[in-house]
């Protein structure tokens, strides 16, 4: 099982399990903000937004090795 990891410079509050997505979805409103992941496999990794309505979105790929940001809210899950 691979996961991102954050970047340093990313502010996180918690790392939820993916058997406990289904009590997270995105919310309005909060503070705009940069989200930034890391993959350190040697694999492709997908990225997730957790959409408003609580369901998993694809939103990119990391390549092996890569990373990316996103600009986001602090009330969407990834």
């Amino acid at each position: 099982n691979t996961t991102a990891q954050p970047m340093a410079s990313a502010i996180v509050k918690g790392i939820v399990p993916c058997r406990s997505e289904h009590i997270m979805k995105s919310e309005g409103g909060g503070t705009k903000s940069v989200q930034g992941f890391q993959n350190g496999t040697d694999a492709p990794l997908n990225v997730y937004w957790v959409n408003y309505g609580g369901k998993r979105q694809r939103f990119f790929q990391i390549p092996a090795g890569g990373s990316e940001s996103v600009s986001t809210f602090t009330r969407h899950p990834w």
